[in-house]
């Protein structure tokens, strides 16, 4: 809705752009549909930059909408995907985090959540579409885990949690490659 806000920041970028930087991506939040990252893309090419040429093109996914048809973003065009668990979360199971009244049944680890997550990060890898998490500062580590066995390329968490998510996917990556050569072996 704010057109002009966001054409002026795409007008900020393509300065960037023009100095040299081509390390830029661009993250559009809250999408539900890729009329929307089409719309983006338009407005981009509007201001004179080129979507996965100047700058590459994500979107983050918090909505099960966007999570539940992935593959027509992936479609659309995409070069990276992040995911937030929690508003994922709280979107999916109807569940404000913060709500005392509700809390209790917040759940990360949900299988619905759990599955909108596992199945838009293998679609992701099955097209070469780089996946992140951001993982805040109340991720649960089993879903960390998790988050490694599906393919995550990145995770990002708070300071606090580092050291122990950097053990978790240090752990699950050598199970993960120990598992690999165990059935090279047995063919």
């Amino acid at each position: 809705k704010e057109k002009e806000v966001l054409k002026t920041e795409l007008r900020a970028i393509r300065g960037v752009v023009k100095e040299g930087f081509d390390n830029i991506g661009v993250m559009i939040s809250m999408v539900q549909n890729p009329q929307e990252l089409q719309r983006f893309k338009i407005m981009a090419r509007e201001v004179g930059l080129e979507p996965h040429e100047d700058f590459d093109v994500g979107i983050m996914v918090e909505l099960p909408a966007a999570a539940l048809i992935i593959d027509e973003f992936i479609e659309e065009g995409v070069d990276f995907v992040s995911f937030d668990p929690s508003v994922l979360t709280q979107f999916t199971l109807g569940v404000d985090k913060d709500n005392e009244e509700v809390r209790d049944i917040y759940d990360e680890e949900h299988p619905a959540v759990e599955r909108l997550l596992k199945e838009s990060i293998e679609k992701c890898r099955k097209n070469d579409v780089e996946t992140s998490v951001q993982g805040g500062p109340e991720i649960s580590l089993d879903l960390v885990e998790e988050l490694v066995k599906y393919g995550v390329k990145s995770i990002s968490v708070d300071s606090d949690l580092v050291r122990e998510v950097r053990r978790i996917i240090s752990r699950t990556e050598k199970e993960i490659i120990l598992e690999r050569v165990r059935e090279e072996l047995d063919n």
